[in-house]
């Protein structure tokens, strides 16, 4: 007897400019990107999903999926846990949606697999059960497994200390010990941001306050947060605060 009890194993394409309804499922929902970038927009926060990414939606989250680019190509697994069952107690365990990358091509070999052998049939059977099983196993484990304390608050000191020449996300996501990708995911899931959202608010925070405190002109504010070019400082401090810097000023600067 299997853990699971799928419900439907099918695959689609979302075309260009898609926006769907929101959505609510009764059942557990692995969405499984396959081509193609989707974002998909929860309550709380929005997750962006690409490649070979996936993600767990627990019954009753409700959702929109936005696509802005190309059209893109997804499965979904329905299924509902035997109650009772030790992975019914496991993903009891998960509230919210679970974003992760297929970095072990098994996993999506299986989806593969496992769409092959359920596309003919209006409900996969024990076989797909079985395979869906081993899927959601794997998932499971690598979940625990890359559930590791990161030192996020020591990494946004040193962002902090070198903003006249800020650190890469390829390079804190190597001192995070992660892939650039799984950085972004762990970073987004962890902070309900993306690490350039949240990186690009703390430049425009400090640089908001110098602007407000000091009388350094513009250009050198904009070298000190890593801008070469004062008019690219000017263009993202005005997208981020609606105002350009001189009147940024003019309408914060303390008078002592």
């Amino acid at each position: 007897m299997t853990s699971f009890s799928s419900i439907v194993s099918k695959y689609g394409s979302f075309p260009v400019r898609h926006s769907s309804g929101l959505i609510r499922w009764p059942h557990w929902d692995l969405f499984h990107l396959h081509q193609g970038v989707l974002s998909i927009g929860f309550v709380n926060r929005t997750i962006e999903v690409t490649r070979s990414q996936s993600v767990l939606i627990p019954p009753g989250t409700a959702f929109r999926i936005v696509n802005t680019g190309p059209v893109a190509t997804a499965s979904v697994q329905y299924f509902v846990p035997v109650p009772g069952s030790a992975f019914s107690s496991s993903l009891s365990r998960i509230l919210n949606p679970f974003h992760y990358a297929a970095v072990n091509s098994q996993i999506e070999a299986h989806i593969n697999e496992l769409l092959e052998n359920g596309s003919s049939r209006d409900r996969p059977g024990r076989k797909e059960d079985l395979l869906l099983e081993l899927i959601i196993e794997k998932i499971l484990i690598y979940r625990s497994g890359k559930e590791k304390t990161v030192p996020w608050k020591s990494m946004i000191r040193v962002f902090r200390s070198r903003l006249e020449n800020p650190p890469s996300i390829e390079e804190l996501a190597h001192w995070a010990g992660y892939s650039p990708s799984r950085f972004r995911a762990v970073f987004q899931n962890d902070t309900g941001l993306s690490p350039a959202v949240f990186f690009q608010k703390i430049k425009m925070e400090s640089a908001s306050a110098m602007l407000a405190e000091t009388t350094l002109p513009v250009k050198d504010i904009a070298g000190k947060h890593g801008y070469k070019e004062v008019s690219h400082f000017n263009r993202a401090f005005t997208k981020h605060f609606g105002i350009p810097p001189g009147r940024y000023r003019r309408m914060n600067l303390f008078q002592g």
